[in-house]
């Protein structure tokens, strides 16, 4: 479901992707990869970087060991607040 939602999200349906990742986390809460593009979504592409910081610092606490959240948070604060 989360490999899906990134298709969707290449071909520029939002929508379509941000469903299929919410699948994906009702289905297996801990699957971050899914929360992480959810991030993505609401914050490069739809310029929610607040709901993007929000899923990421719920995400940091639950997964520490992933260390890209660090860089997507960079990414928005250099794509200002």
């Amino acid at each position: 479901m989360t490999d899906l939602g990134v298709a969707y999200r290449n071909v520029g349906d939002g929508g379509k992707a941000l469903g299929m990742f919410e699948n994906a986390l009702k289905k297996d809460p801990a699957h971050w990869p899914a929360a992480f593009n959810e991030a993505i979504v609401w914050g490069i592409d739809r310029g929610d970087k607040a709901k993007a910081r929000e899923i990421l610092m719920k995400l940091r606490k639950e997964h520490p060991e992933v260390k890209s959240i660090d860089g997507l948070l960079a990414a928005l604060d250099q794509k200002g607040s």
